[in-house]
């Protein structure tokens, strides 16, 4: 595999990462400044007055997107060999809530619809995977490292 290929598998990686990122800080920024209108529409939150319990959970849900976003958009920034470090936990991340949001259809409280964001934890295990395979592969070819 040639330099370049490297690269654009190294940038495939740090791409992934940035979306995530922007999406991740996208909702958490979102949910925390209107969370009866982002959560509202996929979980009951009737009767959840501003400075309820319910309400100061999900603002500290959105607390962990924004974390969550900022580290992937910082982590888009590193060198490869250091990027790719960040990749399982990430990607088990993603796993865990797409599972969790496939456990939690048909309950009570869920008045939306899941799929979308299994669907969103789905793609993007998908992308840092088929990404990480492509930098693995140039690794066992004897490709040079990515800058």
């Amino acid at each position: 595999m040639s330099k370049d290929a490297s690269r654009a598998w190294s940038r495939a990686l740090a791409t992934v990462f940035l979306l995530d990122g922007a999406l991740a800080l996208g909702f958490g920024a979102a949910s925390w400044a209107t969370p009866h209108g982002t959560f509202g529409t996929i979980l009951d939150l009737a009767g959840a007055g501003d400075g309820s319990l319910v309400i100061a959970a999900l603002g500290a849900l959105s607390g962990f997107y924004v974390l969550v976003g900022a580290m992937c958009v910082l982590v888009a920034l590193l060198p490869s060999p250091f990027r790719e470090r960040f990749v399982l936990p990430v990607v088990a991340s993603h796993l865990w809530t797409g599972f969790k949001g496939l456990q939690d259809i048909g309950r009570d409280w869920l008045i939306g619809n899941p799929w979308p964001d299994i669907v969103i934890h789905a793609s993007f295990v998908a992308a840092y995977l088929l990404a990480t395979a492509g930098l693995l592969y140039r690794k066992r070819a004897g490709a040079p490292p990515p800058r």
